[in-house]
């Protein structure tokens, strides 16, 4: 998950930070169709009256797998939504597909934005943006940990500055192959 993916536009008093992982839902689509096709070609073939019962029902099946993986690695990635009003001083984020996950909050119990960091199966770091409430609680702006360091304190820092809070960017450790929700 690499580009920008986390956009954060200032409004007036308006802080909206967004993250749609759009290469991720391209790719989940392209599994959906690819299943789609699968399970319509038994039937639609050339050769359809040609083809046995059990053949169209490996068909039928391969493409609800394919389509069923497609399905999965779209729910795995929703995008993320923070409203962040100054003016007014409240905070919303929300994230998800057909299930959203929303969280309110006042903005002054916003203690502190970090970079969590983790690290793939391969060893490499992956990071992702939170916000920090005074409660303990981190609400993520990413659905998942991308690659790039500098990519994503550079979007932290950005967002810290916005919301004008003194404590500096948080950095912090997860176990490997972790991520905390």
């Amino acid at each position: 998950m690499t580009g920008d993916i986390v956009r954060i536009r200032e409004r007036g008093m308006k802080l909206e930070v967004r993250t749609t992982p759009g290469c991720y839902w391209l790719f989940g689509l392209w599994f959906i169709a690819g299943g789609a096709v699968a399970m319509l070609m038994p039937f639609i073939a050339s050769n359809a009256d040609r083809v046995p019962w059990w053949a169209r029902v490996v068909g039928l099946a391969i493409g609800a797998g394919c389509a069923g993986g497609g399905v999965f690695l779209i729910s795995q990635y929703p995008w993320v939504r923070a409203e962040l009003d100054r003016s007014t001083g409240y905070g919303c984020v929300w994230s998800g597909h057909l299930r959203r996950r929303r969280t309110d909050f006042l903005l002054r119990d916003v203690h502190a934005v970090a970079l969590d960091r983790t690290t793939d199966s391969d060893g490499d770091e992956m990071f992702r943006v939170d916000l920090v409430l005074r409660d303990g609680r981190s609400l993520p702006l990413m659905p998942q940990h991308a690659f790039g360091r500098e990519w994503a304190l550079a979007r932290a820092e950005a967002l810290r500055l916005a919301l004008r809070l003194r404590e500096p960017v948080r950095e912090r450790a997860l176990p490997p192959g972790s991520s905390r929700s």
